[in-house]
C-alpha cells in the first residue's frame, strides 16, 4: 500500500464544524473556506538554491537580516557572514506551529559528503540543547572534472525545539553545531527573530489569529501523542484525486478549544477542494491537542497551524 500523505503542519477552514468522535462520514466539510490571504500553491524547485542565489558570499555581515519564504516557511530570515576566504550564510526558519526552529548554515567545501547525527544549539552564557542535524554538499557540475574542482555549497541543517532559544536575549553568542560549528552574536539572532515575528504577526492577523496570543515564545496547542500523523490514514485520500494522481500541500488553521478538540478548520494554503476538505475532515475527526495555557496555567482556546502533504 502506498504512503498516502506526510504530515508537516496544520491550518484552518471557514465555518465552524462540530467536532465528531465517530466515523468520518459524520464530519461534514464540503468546501472549507480558503482565506483571502491564503499562501499561493507551492511548486517544485529547491528553496535552498533560491536562497543561496540571493545570499552569495559577500565579505562580513551585511546590514540587517533579509526575510525570505520557501515551501515550508512563509517567514524566515537569512544573513551573510564570514570572510573572503571563509564565507558563510546563516538562515533561521521557525515552524509555523511555533514548536521548532530550523537553522541552515551554508559554507564552502571541496568534499562531497552526506551526514546525519546529533548536534546542538548552544547559548553562551546559557544552556546547550541537543538537536538532530543533517549535512550535505552541493558540488558544482564540471565536465570534464578539473584537477582542482570548484568548492561546493556545504549545507548543515539543525532542527531544534523552540525552548532552546528561551535565553537568547541574555546570551552573548549562539552556536549551531552539526558536522561543523557556526557561532554568531546572540544579538543578531534576536534581531532576526524580531523581524520574523513581525512577518508572522501580519500573516496570523490576516488569517484571523490573534498575534498577541499566538506566536513564537507563547503557549500553543500541541498534538496529543508524539505527532499528528496518526490522524491521517490511507482511506482519507479522495479517490478522484488519487485516480488523477493529484497531490499537494494543504495548510490548515485549526480553532482548538480549551478541551483540546478542533472546533473549526480554515485553509491557508490550498491543494484543491477535494484535498482541502479531506484534510479538514481528518483533522476534525481525529485531531486531539494539549490546549494552550494562559499565564496562570489555565487551558484556553487557541489555534493550531498544521500542514499536510498529499502524495498520490
Amino acid at each position: 500500500m502506498k504512503q498516502a500523505l506526510t504530515v508537516l503542519a496544520f491550518c484552518a477552514a471557514g465555518s465552524s464544524y462540530a467536532q465528531s468522535t465517530s466515523s468520518s462520514a459524520d464530519v461534514v466539510v464540503p468546501h472549507p473556506q480558503v482565506l483571502p490571504s491564503a499562501l499561493p500553491p507551492t511548486g517544485g524547485g529547491d528553496p535552498f538554491s533560491r536562497l543561496f542565489s540571493k545570499f552569495d558570499f559577500p565579505v562580513g555581515p551585511i546590514g540587517s537580516w533579509v526575510l525570505y519564504r520557501d515551501e515550508k516557511t512563509p517567514c524566515a530570515a537569512a544573513r551573510n557572514y564570514g570572510t573572503e576566504d571563509n564565507p558563510a550564510t546563516v538562515a533561521l526558519a521557525p515552524s509555523l506551529d511555533q514548536l521548532s526552529v530550523t537553522i541552515y548554515t551554508i559554507s564552502l567545501s571541496k568534499k562531497d559528503k552526506f551526514r546525519r547525527g546529533l548536534g546542538s544549539v548552544a547559548l553562551d552564557p546559557g544552556a546547550e540543547t541537543r538537536a538532530p542535524y543533517k549535512s550535505f554538499v552541493e558540488m558544482p557540475f564540471e565536465y570534464p572534472r578539473p584537477s582542482k574542482p570548484k568548492p561546493g555549497k556545504h549545507w548543515t541543517i539543525v532542527t531544534a525545539d523552540r525552548a532552546a532559544f528561551d535565553g537568547l536575549a541574555s546570551a552573548q553568542t549562539l552556536t549551531i553545531r552539526g558536522d561543523i560549528s557556526t557561532t554568531i552574536p546572540a544579538r543578531d539572532a534576536v534581531a532576526a527573530f524580531a523581524e520574523i515575528t513581525r512577518c508572522q504577526s501580519r500573516l496570523f492577523d490576516s488569517w484571523g489569529i490573534d498575534s498577541q496570543r499566538y506566536g513564537f515564545g507563547k503557549s500553543v496547542p500541541t498534538p496529543l501523542g508524539e505527532t499528528s500523523s496518526a490522524w491521517f490514514v490511507e482511506e482519507d485520500y479522495p479517490e478522484a484525486a488519487r485516480t488523477a494522481h493529484l497531490g499537494g500541500n494543504v495548510l490548515m488553521i485549526l480553532d482548538v478549544g480549551d478541551d483540546g478538540l478542533v472546533k473549526a478548520c480554515r485553509i491557508a494554503q490550498t491543494a484543491g477542494p477535494d484535498l482541502d476538505a479531506a484534510s479538514c475532515r481528518a483533522a476534525m475527526l481525529r485531531g486531539r491537542f494539549n490546549p494552550a495555557r494562559d499565564g496562570q496555567g489555565r487551558a484556553v482556546p487557541s489555534w493550531a497551524i498544521l500542514p499536510v502533504t498529499w502524495v498520490p
